[in-house]
Formats: structure tokens, sequence, C-alpha cells
């Protein structure tokens, strides 16, 4: 069976088109994967550091917090807005430790330096709701570095402790959007979660 030139020039450019929407359907699912494997990654662990680093600077707005009410340099209504801004955002921060199943057992056994802060942020409120800064100043004077240094430790070391896997950067900023390197991509976002 003979096929003219018309017939021929069909066939082909339908096993182009076949060809075409295979690869479009197999870049589709590649960049899925992608996508799915970077979520994981994002969800899974950089949300543990992610917390700590809040939990962190929250802490650290804290100090800054106190230190600039000792040298008067906030109003009243500002330093009660901070204040009650930051005390709320270290409890509910706390709170996400406690909930994080990868961050319980380091809450847990660092529950006493946490309340010694929050010992902290009711001997920091009496004054403030006084408008004293001298009352203030001596909570800072003589409370605010043993409280907030050594949780600031912890957390430190905790966040040190939580692998962070780093990835190839050459793979993920210099190679194209191509159908090789976003599957090199994909395997490498998924064996850095199952190493995990």
């Amino acid at each position: 069976m003979s096929l003219t030139v018309r017939q021929r020039l069909l066939v082909f450019s339908g096993f182009c088109l076949i060809a075409l929407s295979g690869l479009a359907w197999l870049s589709v699912s590649v960049v899925q994967d992608a996508q799915e494997a970077t979520d994981r990654l994002v969800r899974e662990q950089m949300s543990d550091v992610w917390l700590l680093t809040d939990l962190d600077r929250s802490h650290r707005q804290l100090k800054d917090l106190a230190h600039k009410i000792k040298a008067q340099l906030l109003l009243w209504n500002e330093i009660s807005e901070q204040f009650e801004g930051t005390s709320a955002a270290i409890q509910a921060q706390w709170q996400s430790a406690l909930e994080n199943p990868r961050l319980q057992n380091w809450a847990k056994e660092n529950m006493g330096a946490h309340q010694v802060v929050l010992d902290l942020l009711v001997a920091l409120k009496e004054p403030i709701d006084q408008a004293s800064y001298y009352s203030a100043g001596k909570v800072v004077d003589f409370q605010l570095h043993q409280a907030l240094d050594p949780m600031l430790a912890e957390i430190d070391a905790q966040r040190s402790d939580t692998p962070v896997t780093v990835l190839d950067p050459k793979l993920w900023y210099l190679s194209g959007a191509g159908l090789q390197s976003t599957k090199l991509q994909v395997d490498e976002a998924s064996s850095a979660i199952t190493r995990r």
C-alpha cells in the first residue's frame, strides 16, 4: 500500500502531535511533582526554623522594648501597644511550639525558662500600667537579662540543631526550565525530604 505525499505528511504530522502532547503531559506532571515536593519541604522542614526564628525575634523585641522604656524613648501609649503585641506573640508562638510534634519535646524541656520569661512579662506589666519609668527601669536592670538570655540561648541551640537541607544552587538558579533540570530539581527536593 503506497501512501501519497499528502497522506504521508498527515501521518507524520499526526505522530508529531502525539509526541508533542506526550511531552506536554510529561512536563506538566514533572512540574506538579516539583511543586508538591517543594511544598512538602517548606511545610515540614522550614516551618520549624521559621517558628524558632519568630520566637527569637519576639524575645529580642521584648528586650529592645524594655531598653527603650528604661531610656524613656517611647510614650506610654506606644509602650502599652508594643508590649501587648509582643506579649501576645511570645505566648502564641510558644503555644505553636508546644503543638508542633517536632518541637514539642524541646518546648516541654524549656518550660522553666519560658515561665521565667512569663514572670518577666508580669513584672514589666505592672510598671507599664502605672506609667512609671523608674519601676520599669528596676525590672530591666534586675530581671531582664536573667530571664531572656537563657531562653534566647536555648532557641539558638535548637535552631542550630534543626536540620536544614541545602540544595544545589547551580541546579536551582542557573539551570533552565527544561524537563531534565526540572526532573533533577524534583529528585533533589524528594531526596532532601526522605533524608529527614
